[in-house]
Parts: structure tokens; sequence; C-alpha cells
């Protein structure tokens, strides 16, 4: 009757070679974004937080966000 909440199974850091791909992947889905907007969305700095979570959904799939 009432789904269950998901659950997160952790956070892990996300590469700068990932970064990039996924950046590069981004740049051609949508050319007419520029840099700026680019480093809003991705942080390309090694100081900035970038991380990814696992989230374990009531019906056993796993999401990546």
């Amino acid at each position: 009757m009432f789904r269950k909440d998901f659950k997160s199974k952790g956070h892990t850091q996300v590469k700068s070679s990932d970064r990039k791909k996924l950046r590069q992947q981004i740049q051609q889905i949508y050319p007419t974004l520029n840099d700026d907007i680019l480093s809003l969305i991705i942080p390309t700095g090694k100081g900035e937080d970038f991380t990814s979570c696992k989230l374990l959904l009531s019906t056993g799939d796993e999401i990546l966000v």
C-alpha cells in the first residue's frame, strides 16, 4: 500500500578523469553551453567536492546519482 523509502549505500569521490569524460559528454549534448556554466555544473578544481552516491530503491534497483 505504501512505498518504502530508498536507502543510500554510500558516497564516493568522483575521479578527475571521470569528471572530464562527463564534462565532454555534456558539451557534446549541449554545444551552446560555455565553460563558465559547465564549471558550475561540474567543478574542475582539485579542492572542489564532487561525489557520487548509490541509492537502493524499494524495488531492489540501484541508481547512481
